[in-house]
């Protein structure tokens, strides 16, 4: 499926008009027909004019064929007017013919006999049935938009209109203009493009749309999603095609202003906090602008202005606003401080055990949780006096529920012109998009008690596009564009090293103290991925020759787009502590004390046992650069009035970027096999004396350009009674999806340019927080301590207990060197040059290529009657070589009937038998080589199927009633289904493991199962409609006319997810397995009753068990020497998600030119609870598993709108 054959790529490179370009589809449409007389004989040699109602302009001057056929293309989205004049017939106008992006409207015309000179109107009927294309999905209009509920201005919240989408309900919780991801057809979120006036504004650095310009919906003429079938010219994503256009300037002057107020006195409270009794957080929003519009005076053309104003204090924003802690219950004075003393006659410890700086850290005081210490005490107002797993070894824990308002700002400036020259036969666009916005996060991210954060977002957008008509049949469109984000975190850290007394190697650049995280209790500190700012620059030129010639209409053309990327990413410099369990749990609350390894995380959170470190340093700062190509070739052939052909052929060639200082690594497995040092870098590398590897191209890879990406689309679609009643549409096509750059930026985060040590301990020493982090040093361009060298396996050592070096044992672990035979770090040495994972890496495939989708479908169309028409049709996609992590060189597993034998650098063999945790780096196919110590590898690996039965109702917008109902049975099957909403290389919500893989990492098919964002059934209706009032009758006046109601309903399944059990996978050195399942039945395990009688335990946790360990032979214990659990991928599927959203809207006309709107918004109509999946699913953490703690949408919200119209 890689390759098609040569006639095609002959046929392209001829049809190709000039160079290629990269940017998605066209953001025009088209309008064919017939014009034929009163007794249906065709009239050729008519003339048909095409006329824009917003300029009053000639769009197009054609003459009908012999067959009395006529068709324009490239068309922008409007209204038109049509005026068709014939020898001896009347001039006939048809006025508001709507030409939508993507689709190609039709309007046959029948003429009248008489004189020219004599003209007759008739009104466009707008046809619902699709006779030329086999593409899916509705465009929304500027009028629809006004009228549906909206309560960010933000339109990417109605995308999931259509059938073959899926999304979360709307949740407008997040501080500023919101998040929104969408499935499309089953595809991954990082799957959808999106074009901006036919630019390609697609975010290289993350693939999703929080980044994207956007202009707010009094801006845009129209949106669409194409969600399957789209023509070869569009490209460079596999999911939907979403196109924008800006509205144009008008013959007349227009002005709006507007105005919309959300405050949460009119609000319900949150369900969780009204169930805690805490009171209703801030969420106050005030969204304000205007429009003008006209001609440009003695100049010439039109022109179009917008600005928009948003003023928002969010006091609900999962991400920024709101925290849910569970702390663990401990002994204070009656000031509410806490001792040494107090904490170690609690937790059965001795006074010398505990760490100093570990009860400095509960005595901080700091007032942002509402108390006088940073870290909660029970009884605190935001807190809930209930404990929670209480025993006679353990005092409990508690929950709290903090709210803080997170001021968010926003401003944004659009401006049109449009040109007509040449008497029409040229015209100019320009369209200008400026937007500045900031959110002051109280609470930032990663953290339960986390620090207060800035979040910067600046979006610049400039398009030109040059129209040429050659001919009435031959049109030429060259389109120029340039977008421009900067994104940027900006951390304040008001707990300093020194507050705690504690000192780190870079604390003059960083002073803020370290992230700590108690397992299954809070965390405290900056997020590790708080600190980041982000400048994206893209370059777009796109190409574009429409020629219609006989029962041909074709469009050829090349597109092309230079990305720049220019980052940093300060990840983890503060570094971050984890204190997890030790030893064996079941008495770890009585052996902590004796100086076993057995103690709980909070014990040794108070001791200081450290039981993993994350930090990094190095030079921060990366700018990639990337160039993509492409060409297209598509004919839609009239084979006969009623059978349209649709063939085309698409050429994706797609550049991986590169670092302009080249800072990239790549691990190649056959060297470190060789015994040669596996880290490569590119050639062209110089920096501090370090120079790159002889033969390495400069993005790492062994290509960097994939151009073997050919892409055929064919389609058809008949109109079985030749009524245009009843049309029958089919097609294929391959899709190419445009990576992010997140594959190479994981390289370019390699050592030297980057060091990521990820430290675990198995055995952790006490008193250790004083300077955790003493091996970091000031940052730098190359850590030149870390450049890799080869590193070999030397022999063993004793890690923990006591007796004779022997490799089955669970307590012996080897020893690698390096090229000069210095022991490594964390290998029972000091040398830090070791090219085995001392540091944290990912590594892209070097034979890395472009996933593709495979898209096919066969949909009936039917109009039931006038205006209204129904269409079902079977959709199916097949996508591969998506991105996923994974190992494919896992441990093996041993046994004394099939040993392993490994040799050391002295030629001394070593017969491993036992599978314990410290020899698993023996054990791996690449020697030495450990996820557990930050080692992983990224690879083609997706593949994912979708099949669906999708049936649509739909009425468009006419004569003030818009309708259309959508459902989707469907069902999603893959391996991996990426992240949700960062990046390619993540993991998901609440746990799920997005683009990583369950237990047996080196076998994705094992993880086959129902998708992440698998819905099988979807429900949703959007409507509006226009109170009719009886003409002459008493309700004929101001009072009664003017009303509309409108509306979104949303009815589909829950999310499926996976059970966990983050103890589980020891001997393979990951902890990326399911739970041990021991009920009968996968039904059995969820609890009975209602969702809300049911949030503390959605599922039974008897039903699960951690993954077992596997004995040693010879030997006492195995200590987290864990298998994998049994549970399959996602299992289990959440609640069932139901919501309402209205509007009732009220119009005055205050004289023929005047008009105010009054609107009111309801958001969650009925206050209805629609609750996530719960947020753990962890049954190592067994106090809060199957806990559901949040909702998926807001309570009740209820916003005014006013408007005026001139």
């Amino acid at each position: 499926m890689r390759s098609v054959p040569r006639i095609l790529t002959v046929g392209l490179l001829l049809a190709l008009s000039c160079a290629a370009a990269f940017a998605q589809g066209s953001q025009t449409g088209g309008i064919t027909g017939v014009v034929s007389d009163p007794q249906g004989a065709v009239v050729p040699g008519a003339t048909v004019e095409i006329i824009s109602d917003a300029t009053g302009k000639t769009e197009r001057r054609l003459t009908t064929r012999d067959d009395g056929s006529y068709t324009a293309t490239l068309i922008p989205p409007g209204t038109y007017k049509l005026e068709v004049t014939a020898t001896n017939f009347k001039k006939t106008v048809v006025k508001d013919v709507a030409v939508r992006i993507t689709e190609t409207a039709r309007q046959d015309v029948t003429l009248t006999i008489g004189g020219v000179t004599e003209t007759v109107e008739v009104q466009a009927t707008e046809s619902l049935i699709n006779t030329a294309s086999p593409v899916t999905g509705t465009a929304i209009s500027a009028q629809t938009m006004e009228r549906l509920p909206l309560a960010n201005p933000n339109v990417l919240f109605l995308l999931s209109l259509s059938a073959g989408t899926a999304s979360e309900p709307t949740d407008v919780r997040t501080a500023g203009r919101g998040s929104v991801d969408v499935n499309v057809n089953g595809g991954r979120t990082s799957n959808n493009s999106v074009t901006l006036e036919g630019v390609n504004v697609n975010d290289f650095n993350l693939a999703h749309f929080d980044t994207v310009p956007l202009p707010n919906p009094n801006v845009l003429q129209e949106f669409k999603v194409a969600t399957s079938l789209y023509d070869a010219t569009q490209g460079s994503k596999g999911g939907g095609a979403l196109g924008l256009v800006i509205k144009t300037g008008s013959k007349d002057f227009h002005y709006d202003l507007y105005w919309s107020h959300r405050n949460d006195a009119l609000n319900a409270n949150d369900f969780f906090f009204n169930r805690d009794g805490k009171k209703r957080p801030k969420f106050l929003q005030n969204v304000f602008g205007g429009t003008a519009s006209g001609p440009v005076p003695g100049a010439g053309g039109f022109w179009f202005f917008n600005y928009q104003g948003v003023r928002a204090r969010n006091g609900v924003d999962p991400n920024g606003s709101t925290t849910n802690p569970i702390v663990q219950n401990f002994a204070t004075n009656t000031d509410g401080t806490t001792t040494a003393a107090l904490l170690a006659s609690q937790f059965n410890l001795n006074v010398a055990q505990i760490d100093p700086v570990a009860v400095k850290i509960l005595n901080l005081q700091d007032s942002r949780y509402g108390g006088t210490y940073l870290v909660p005490r029970r009884g605190q107002s935001a807190c809930n006096n209930t404990l929670n797993g209480v025993t006679a070894t353990d005092p409990g824990n508690f929950t709290c529920q903090f709210a803080a308002v997170a001021p968010v700002t926003d401003n944004q400036y659009t401006i049109s012109y449009d040109r007509f020259w040449r008497a029409g036969n040229e015209k100019l666009t320009g369209r200008w998009f400026w937007d500045n916005g900031s959110i002051a996060k109280p609470y930032g991210t990663d953290t339960s008690l986390t620090f207060p954060r800035t979040d910067v977002q600046k979006n610049r957008f400039l398009s030109l596009n040059f129209t040429h008509i050659f001919s009435p049949t031959v049109v030429n469109e060259l389109r120029a564009g340039y977008s421009r984000y900067i994104a940027a975190q900006s951390p304040i850290d008001p707990i300093s090293l020194a507050d705690i007394g504690a000192t780190r190697g870079n604390s003059s650049q960083f002073p803020g103290m370290y992230r700590v995280s108690v397992t299954g209790l809070f965390s405290i500190g900056t997020g590790v991925n708080d600190d980041r700012a982000t400048t994206s620059n893209q370059y777009n030129l796109v190409e574009t020759f429409s020629w219609v010639k006989g029962k041909h209409s074709m469009r050829m053309g090349g597109e092309g787009v230079q990305y720049q990327l220019n980052r940093f990413n300060n990840f983890s410099v503060r570094g971050s502590l984890t204190f997890g369990g030790t030893g064996t749990q079941a008495n770890a609350f009585n052996n902590c004390k004796n100086d076993t390894n057995d103690c709980t995380a909070f014990q040794n959170f108070l001791r200081g046992r450290i039981t993993a470190i994350q930090s990094a340093f190095g030079d921060p700062a990366r700018n990639f650069v990337a160039t993509d190509y492409a060409g297209f070739f598509q004919d839609d052939y009239k084979w006969s009035p009623r059978l349209t052909l649709n063939l085309g052929v698409r050429w994706e060639g797609m550049s991986f970027g590169h670092d302009k200082l080249y800072r990239a690594g790549i691990y190649d497995p056959a060297l470190a096999a060789a015994g040669k040092n596996p880290f490569q870098f590119p050639e062209k590398v110089n920096l501090s004396g370090f120079t790159g590897t002889p033969g390495v191209p400069d993005c790492a890879l062994k290509n960097c350009f994939d151009g073997n990406n050919w892409a055929p689309r064919v389609g058809l679609a008949w109109d079985i009674g030749g009524d245009q009643k009843n049309v029958l549409r089919a097609g294929y096509g391959l899709y190419y999806q445009r990576l992010s750059n997140q594959n190479i930026l994981q390289n370019s985060l390699a050592a030297p340019f980057t060091v990521q040590p990820l430290d675990n301990r198995a055995n952790p020493v006490g008193l250790q927080l004083a300077n955790p982090l003493a091996s970091i040093p000031a940052p730098s361009i190359i850590a030149s301590a870390y450049i890799p060298s080869a590193t070999f396996f030397a022999g063993l050592r004793r890690v923990s207990g006591s007796g004779p070096l022997d490799v089955n044992d669970p307590g012996v672990g080897p020893i690698f060197v390096n090229s000069a035979g210095q022991a490594c770090l964390n290998y029972g040495g000091t040398a830090t040059n070791c090219s085995i994972n001392l540091a944290s890496f990912t590594s892209a495939p070097l034979d890395a290529y472009t996933p593709y989708t495979q898209q096919w479908n066969i949909t009936l169309q039917r109009e039931l009657w006038q205006g209204w028409a129904a269409e079902v049709g079977y959709v199916g996609t097949h996508y591969i070589g998506g991105l996923g992590i994974w190992d494919p060189y896992q441990s093996s597993v041993v046994s004394a009937s099939s040993p392993l034998t490994v040799k050391d650098i002295n030629g001394n063999s070593y017969t491993i038998t036992n599978n314990t945790v410290n020899n698993e780096e023996l054990r791996h196919q690449i020697l030495g080589l450990s996820r557990k110590r930050g080692a992983r590898f990224s690879g083609n690996i997706g593949q994912a199927k979708y099949n669906s039965l999708q049936v649509t109702a739909l009425h468009r917008l006419q004569r003030g009633i818009y309708f259309q109902a959508a459902y989707t049975y469907s069902r999603t099957t893959d391996n991996v289904s990426g992240s949700l909403s960062t990046d390619e290389l993540n993991a998901t919500r609440n746990g799920q493991n997005g683009a990583n893989i369950y237990n047996a990492q080196n076998n994705p098919q094992q993880n086959y199962a129902r998708g992440d964002f698998d819905r099988p059934h979807r429900l949703v209706v959007s409507y509006s409609y226009d109170i009719p009032v009886p003409k002459d009758s008493f309700l004929d006046n101001q009072v009664f006319k003017g009303w509309t109601v409108s509306g979104i309903t949303t009815y589909q399944k829950g999310l499926p997810f996976s059970v966990t059990d983050s103890t589980s996978g020891g001997i393979f050195g990951t902890a990326a397995g399911t739970a041990q399942f021991v009920c009968s039945s996968i039904a059995s395990a969820y609890t009975q009753g209602t969702v809300e009688q049911r949030l503390a335990r959605y599922l039974n946790p008897a039903c699960f068990t951690t993954a077992p360990i596997i004995p040693a032979t010879g030997f006492a214990a195995n200590a987290g020497a864990t298998g994998f659990g049994n549970t399959p991928r996602n299992a289990f599927r959440g609640p069932r998600q139901a919501n309402w959203d209205l509007t009732l809207m009220k119009r005055f006309h205050l004289g023929e030119r005047h008009q105010f709107q009054f609107r009111t918004d309801f958001f969650n109509l009925f206050n209805h609870p629609v609750f996530r999946f719960p947020s753990t699913v962890n049954i190592a953490t067994p106090a809060t598993f199957g806990l559901i703690n949040s909702t998926a949408v807001p309570p009740r919200l209820i916003q005014f709108g006013l408007k005026y119209s001139f």
